[in-house]
């Protein structure tokens, strides 16, 4: 049976795939419209919606208050004071929805970075491909090659940065296609998933050692062996931006704009108090 982490991102990927010949705006739209309404549900059953309509309409009462009586710093002064109490309680009856949304919004969040965060290699365009290694392991470095398959070029000698445990290659992107490149350490030989692509693919940064939050970070391969004395390798693709008219946007601000957007839009229909 698969890990969770990789549960995870074959949904995704089975979910995104009808989108790879799209703009990623129609994916990313997708996405932040059931984001939207995943926040909506977690919020009205794990919240106390009887208390929050009433605090917030109380804080509109007295924000009328002050607009009332806005003559008299008496009373002005205590509705103000009262207002800042009431935003406390406010506050304190929208933490416990927040905790549970943590968790579904950050697996949401780490498996569309995979997506959306950077975008293949286009044909003919370069990158770095690096190995770093686990501390006292730097003699790792000086044995360390890269091979690559039919559609890679490797276009440079190792550059070999011992202070930075690190040793990096640039490789040359010649055919459409999910390539490997092979980095061999004293006959140990590990391959690195190169994808090259016009289209919306998802991506691996990194191949890591095993741990669990690398895991999440990083699904897309398997685990480095521990006992190897690499940490991990990486390959440093162009980040992709959503682009909006003329505007090139980060994705995640795409994501919480829009999500918002359609959180508040359908707040009335699911009868959800925010």
């Amino acid at each position: 049976m698969l890990p969770p982490h990789q549960l995870i991102s074959s949904f995704f990927d089975l979910t995104l795939r009808p989108f790879q010949s799209m703009s990623p705006l129609w994916a990313l739209s997708l996405f932040s419209f059931v984001a939207g309404l995943l926040m909506l549900l977690i919020f009205r059953y794990t919240s106390n919606q009887r208390r929050i309509r009433e605090t917030k309409n109380v804080i509109k009462a007295h924000v009328l208050e002050l607009w009332l009586f806005r003559d008299d710093l008496r009373i002005m002064l205590s509705a103000q004071g009262r207002i800042l109490r009431l935003n406390g309680r406010y506050l304190r009856l929208a933490m416990k929805p927040m905790l549970f949304l943590i968790i579904p919004m950050v697996l949401i969040l780490l498996s569309l970075e995979n997506w959306f965060g950077h975008r293949p290699l286009h044909p003919g365009e370069a990158a770095i491909v690096s190995m770093r290694v686990s501390d006292g392991e730097t003699g790792l470095l000086e044995r360390a090659s890269l091979e690559g398959n039919k559609g890679l070029t490797v276009e440079t000698p190792p550059l070999r940065v011992p202070q930075a445990k690190e040793v990096d290659w640039r490789v040359r992107a010649d055919g459409l296609g999910v390539h490997n490149v092979s980095i061999d350490v004293f006959g140990h030989r590990l391959e690195k998933q190169i994808v090259v692509s016009q289209g919306l693919v998802r991506v691996s940064l990194s191949r890591v050692r095993s741990e669990l939050w690398q895991g999440l970070l990083h699904p897309g391969e398997p685990s480095i062996p521990p006992q190897s004395g690499i940490e991990r390798i990486d390959i440093h693709y162009p980040a992709r931006f959503v682009k909006i008219v003329d505007w090139n946007i980060h994705w995640l601000l795409y994501f919480f704009v829009l999500s918002t957007i359609f959180a508040f839009g359908f707040k009335r229909m699911f009868r959800v108090e925010l």
